[in-house]
């Protein structure tokens, strides 16, 4: 038995402790003054799971509520399975029928609850729970009014109905802890009325509280159960297996019945002791524990969690072409994405480190500089950033991760910067009408500025400002926009680089944009007026992809040379180039 395996308290004949909670999904409620419905099926305990192992997980819905209109039963909830596992969907809640001697809730994890039947004397009879799942539902009674049993819950029975003037609420569920918080699940739905009795409260646990036309409705139990109203009963708690509140009447005729409540659906949370072994649900610890949370079905997987952050190239800035005095647009930053993701152990992700855009190189050349290249990693792709303009025939930036600052190649008029990508950076900056000179490209953190004229001559717009990330353990900006450029004299102003390696503007009074910084996704600076010389843009900056997870995770298995380095408890893992990485 390998050393880690020891570190988890694994062994190679029981597998990983882990704490379970598999709750099913509740019983809807029944209408005409019905019975609530059962709680989902509740089991909780201690298993061990083999953390070599793939476990499919299937989470249970809640029963629908009966439909208005009729005496329609509400419908049983669906069954949870978890690693062998199973809970039982919530029995319904029993529509009223006055005309029939007898009324039974349907059974199931919890039992549903009766609606009152044709006796003023004898309560009608609740479906019956499943053995070390759920309690029974209760029954209701007839009378001057009428009302419904309580459906059960996993913790205690359902509510006969105390009087014909007050149905039976729905039975408690249990309290759980698993979650960091302690909460109850699978309460039972309160009875439903006729007309204007007092309708149950839901059972505690999400229960949903039943119906009162012109009466008072049943309140909703803890943890998400939905009061009851006079249109309808109250719905369970969602992801509780809450049971429906029962449905009411309006008046004498079945075809004012209202509906029941829909059941809760149900949930499976799993618990065990760092370091993170597994991934499928959602993710989360608390205190020295991992907790997996399944709101639907999925799968627990071997692997763990990896924080990122990926980087794409930045775009080149504008170069210096024939046509008159102006400077050129900076060039937009890489796309930014940063997250925490999930990664399956054995599997290998390829990443893909993107190159900053190239520049024209060629006097006279009309076409824009190059565009910054992707970078990838998992299903995360950052967008290359856009270049700057050159500013005589390409006036608009374009757009890219962050967009490229415009020019307007001495003509007046207003042009645009190009556009970013939403979630990963900013629009390039404009130019002033008649201001010869060119907007800042995009960054992360901020769009690019725009051109200006001022006492003092014209100003190139200054690249959008980066974002800074602290997975290395140092705070870092990355993916600035690149200056944007101004024209000749003493009096122009080149556009600085945004912070995160967004290469400065050319000049003044004449020369090349800066690059943007390697491995930032920096924009390139655009050029500064030429005279009738040639003056390039900057180069953007290459990407970077980042990876960081538990050191007692990390597999050690990588291609393409990254840098690996430690931070506390954790190691991180630099790409500068492409490669891979096998979780």
């Amino acid at each position: 038995m390998s050393i880690y395996n020891v570190l988890l308290g694994v062994s190679a004949q029981s597998g990983l402790k882990t704490n379970y909670l598999v709750v099913a999904g509740g019983g809807g409620g029944g209408t005409t003054g019905g019975g609530g419905g059962g709680a989902g099926g509740l089991l909780t305990g201690c298993t061990f799971l083999k953390t070599a192992c793939t476990y499919t997980i299937t989470v249970g819905g809640g029963g629908a509520g009966g439909a208005a209109g009729a005496r329609n039963n509400g419908t049983g909830g669906s069954n949870t399975s978890a690693f062998g596992l199973t809970s039982i969907g919530g029995g319904y809640g029993a529509a009223s029928n006055s005309s029939v001697c007898t009324l039974v809730g349907g059974s199931g994890g919890s039992g549903g609850g009766a609606g009152y039947a044709k006796s003023s004397s004898v309560h009608s009879t609740g479906g019956c729970g499943t053995s070390g799942q759920g309690k029974k539902g209760g029954g209701g009674i007839n009378g001057t009014l009428g009302t419904g049993g309580g459906g059960g819950g996993a913790g205690a029975v359902g509510q006969c109905s105390p009087s014909c003037a007050l149905a039976g609420a729905g039975g408690a569920g249990i309290s759980s802890s698993i979650s960091g918080s302690s909460l109850y699940y699978a309460g039972g739905g309160g009875g439903g009325v006729y007309i204007s009795a007092t309708a149950g409260a839901g059972g505690a646990g999400g229960g949903g509280g039943g119906s009162s036309y012109s009466g008072t409705s049943g309140t909703g139990g803890s943890n998400g159960g939905g009061n009851g109203s006079s249109t309808s009963g109250g719905a369970g708690g969602t992801n509780t297996g809450g049971g429906g509140g029962g449905g009411t009447i309006s008046g004498g005729c079945v075809s004012t019945s209202k509906a029941g409540g829909a059941g809760g659906s149900g949930v499976v949370i799993l618990s065990y002791c760092k370091p993170q072994v597994f991934v499928g649900g959602c993710i989360t610890t608390s205190g020295c524990k991992v907790i997996h949370t399944f709101k639907t079905s999925g799968s627990l997987a071997p692997g763990y969690n990896v924080t990122y952050l990926v980087v794409a190239g930045g775009g080149g800035g504008g170069s210096y072409n024939e046509g008159g005095q102006h400077g050129e647009g900076g060039g937009g930053a890489g796309g930014y994405l940063a997250g925490t993701t999930a990664v399956a152990r054995c599997t290998t992700y390829t990443i893909t480190v993107g190159g900053g855009g190239s520049v024209n190189t060629i006097y006279s050349s009309l076409a824009y500089n190059g565009l910054g290249s992707d970078s990838v990693f998992s299903s995360f792709t950052a967008k290359g950033g856009g270049s700057g303009s050159t500013g005589v025939t390409q006036r608009q930036g374009q757009t890219g991760g962050s967009g490229g600052g415009a020019s307007n190649g001495s003509c007046c008029g207003a042009y645009s910067g190009g556009s970013g990508t939403a979630g990963q950076g900013n629009s390039g900056g404009s130019i002033y009408n008649c201001a010869n000179a060119g907007g800042g490209g995009g960054g992360a953190g901020g769009a690019g500025g725009s051109s200006s004229q001022g006492c003092c001559g014209f100003y190139g717009g200054c690249g959008g400002v980066g974002k800074a990330s602290s997975i290395t353990g140092s705070s870092v900006y990355y993916a600035g926009g690149g200056g944007g450029g101004s024209n000749g004299g003493g009096n122009a102003h080149a556009g600085a680089g945004g912070n995160g390696g967004g290469g400065h503007a050319g000049g003044p009074p004449y020369g090349s944009g800066a690059s943007g910084s390697a491995n930032t996704g920096g924009g390139g600076g655009g050029s500064h007026y030429g005279c009738c010389s040639f003056y390039s843009g900057g180069s953007g900056g290459s990407g970077i992809v980042i990876l960081r997870m538990p050191t007692a995770n990390y597999s050690g298995t990588v291609t393409g040379s990254p840098t690996v380095s430690t931070s506390g408890a954790c190691t991180i893992v630099k790409f500068t180039g492409s490669g891979s990485y096998k979780a």
